[in-house]
């Protein structure tokens, strides 16, 4: 009875001892060593204000190529031209319009990329809002009867002087206002005129709205 139960303990220690050079081998096996053939083109590693890299993060056109496996040296020299544009273009809708963008790549021998790229964007001083100017026309700029919707167009106005100018800031005050008016006498008015003067040298933006010629009606009073 010894003997029996020592040689089936034996027989069990050979069969975990054997399960555990299969997994072994089945691991090594299952993640073979990346090749050239299977590398991705790139990894993109950006340097930016958490606010412009979220923003890159999310919209910007050369992050659609990085898991190529064919993508040559001139062809990505190319994207990161076209992405240092792109780039210039969302620092503007953040209200920052010098920035310095450089971007680089190197190879990756042993990583799990060919190449990895750094975007690097310093995006200076925003720009700030120097004045606002809100100009109404026709029935509405003579109607006594809205010069309080008037005066509480302009008071309301969302992106102030000293504040720094963003595009989306910019669309939100315009609809703002454009609700004020509609809610009450001119329910079909539109905003016919709007201008953002930029100035990158001097940081300051100056925008001007004109608002159209409306007839007031009953509706909404």
């Amino acid at each position: 009875m010894v003997k029996l139960l020592a040689s089936a303990g034996l027989r069990g220690l050979l069969a975990i001892l054997l399960l555990a050079s299969l997994c072994d081998l089945s691991l090594a096996q299952g993640t073979p060593p990346a090749t050239p053939a299977t590398l991705r083109a790139f990894e993109l590693d950006i340097q930016a204000p958490t606010e412009l890299k979220e923003l890159l993060q999310r919209h910007l056109e050369l992050l659609r190529y990085r898991e190529l496996t064919d993508l040559s040296d001139s062809e990505l020299a190319r994207l990161l031209t076209s992405a240092q544009q792109d780039t210039r273009e969302m620092a503007a809708t953040l209200g920052f319009f010098s920035p310095d963008i450089r971007a680089e790549q190197h190879a990756t021998p042993e990583g799990r990329a060919a190449r990895r790229v750094t975007l690097t964007v310093v995006p200076g001083e925003p720009t700030l809002v120097r004045e606002v100017h809100i100009q109404f026309t026709g029935a509405m700029a003579s109607d006594g009867a809205a010069m309080a919707q008037r005066q509480q167009i302009q008071a309301n106005w969302a992106l102030r002087s000293g504040m720094r100018f963003t595009q989306a800031g910019w669309d939100n005050a315009k609809l703002q206002a454009l609700r004020q008016m509609t809610a009450q006498r001119y329910p079909a008015g539109q905003l016919t005129d709007t201008l953002v003067d930029i100035d990158p040298e001097d940081h300051s933006a100056g925008s001007r709205s004109r608002w159209p010629r409306a007839r007031p009606t009953d509706s909404g009073r």
